[in-house]
């Protein structure tokens, strides 16, 4: 098959769930920074414009986002499957990859961001030496400090503002512990292996907490077995402790109280944001009907920021980007759930966590990926 070329940083949140995903299905890779030529003269031209992660293929293809590299990726590497087929796994490896890529960015930016003293002279290195991977140390910091300084001026601007931090941090660590509580029992997330919910969840909990001082002193303390997991999904050969663990999903689709518990949390951590964009995406079609099939949506870099909305982040109104990408990827689910002829169970599961209405929703108008972008379905 070859080996793919992943452009990525150890860093970066999406870059950690991509690679984890490589190492897992046991994908013969290569990594690469963002100074790399291969980056520089192929893969940013092809994409226009800075973004990592990015994916070559032994070919020669480019393919920029972490869901379309998996989906490039499962037909060639089928063991191991990313996508469950089970009515209550198959829909909520869907739904918690969508939480993960796109409800706990917050999370991930304060942990990193408001603990300066903790992380930033860490951070600096980090940052620079993924652009200046051969330069003196002098410079790479310097170079850190400059990036470091770009991406703290956006953090307003993704919902992460001294009115939300603490709301935002309470919920974090609620999270880490429940899974916490998971993983002292079971491996992964549906079971006996990796899924797509677990390569997701590794963006944030090994791309920024595992890796930045702080939030990782504090994960070790308070979810050991939560950290643990993120060396598993990074070295599966490391998972000592579960080797007489059964390599499959949870029997007969049915899941422990410990992941309906992250389940219910994630629904209720999630489902609003995930309704107001929705409701947001309907009305922008709403107002623009001459958007015809095909046509590219006016998202920003190709990451699906579009005309800013009103969100309520933890109970804060504020004037934040409708994120397209977050109905791109809820699609998944909610095409599953349509697919299902049998959804009694998964019914059950979804009444218990509030979601069940937001499931049987339509959606007025789809959208897809092409080029880089979204387009109009």
């Amino acid at each position: 098959m070859g080996t793919y070329t992943l452009y990525g940083a150890e860093c970066s949140y999406y870059s950690a769930k991509i690679r984890s995903y490589l190492r897992c299905k046991r994908i013969p890779y290569r990594e690469r920074t963002n100074a790399d030529e291969g980056y520089r003269e192929r893969a940013r031209v092809a994409v226009g414009f800075d973004v990592i992660p990015i994916m070559e293929t032994p070919d020669g293809e480019i393919v920029q986002d972490t869901v379309d590299m998996i989906d490039h990726l499962e037909p060639l590497f089928p063991d191991v499957p990313a996508y469950p087929t089970g009515a209550v796994t198959g829909w909520a490896a869907r739904f918690l990859a969508t939480y993960a890529s796109h409800g706990l960015i917050r999370a991930g930016l304060h942990f990193r961001w408001s603990y300066r003293q903790d992380n930033l002279d860490f951070i600096h290195h980090e940052f620079g030496r993924t652009i200046l991977p051969n330069g003196p140390e002098s410079e790479q910091v310097a170079m850190g400090v400059k990036i470091a300084r770009r991406i703290t001026s956006f953090l307003p601007f993704q919902g992460v503002v001294p009115e939300t931090v603490e709301a935002i941090e309470d919920s974090c660590i609620e999270l880490m512990r429940l899974m916490d509580r998971h993983f002292e029992a079971h491996p992964y997330l549906l079971g006996g292996q990796p899924t797509l919910a677990d390569y997701a969840m590794t963006g944030p909990f090994y791309g920024h907490f595992a890796r930045d001082p702080y939030p990782s002193n504090l994960m070790k303390r308070i979810a050991p077995n939560l950290f643990r997991w993120t060396e598993r999904m990074n070295w599966p050969d490391m998972a000592a402790e579960f080797a007489d663990y059964p390599v499959d999903l949870f029997a007969d689709d049915a899941i422990p109280e410990t992941l309906k518990a992250i389940i219910a949390h994630a629904a209720s951590d999630f489902s609003n944001e995930l309704s107001q964009t929705l409701d947001s995406m309907d009305a922008w079609f709403g107002g623009n009907p001459q958007i015809s099939t095909g046509m590219r949506l006016p998202a920003e870099r190709g990451a699906g920021y579009m005309s800013s909305h009103v969100l309520e982040v933890h109970g804060v109104p504020m004037s934040v980007p409708i994120k397209a990408n977050i109905q791109w990827e809820h699609q998944k689910a909610a095409d599953f759930y349509d697919s299902l002829t049998d959804r009694s169970v998964l019914d059950g599961l979804l009444a218990d966590c509030g979601l069940l209405d937001l499931m049987q929703r339509p959606i007025a108008r789809r959208i897809r990926r092409q080029d880089f972008g979204f387009v109009a379905v």
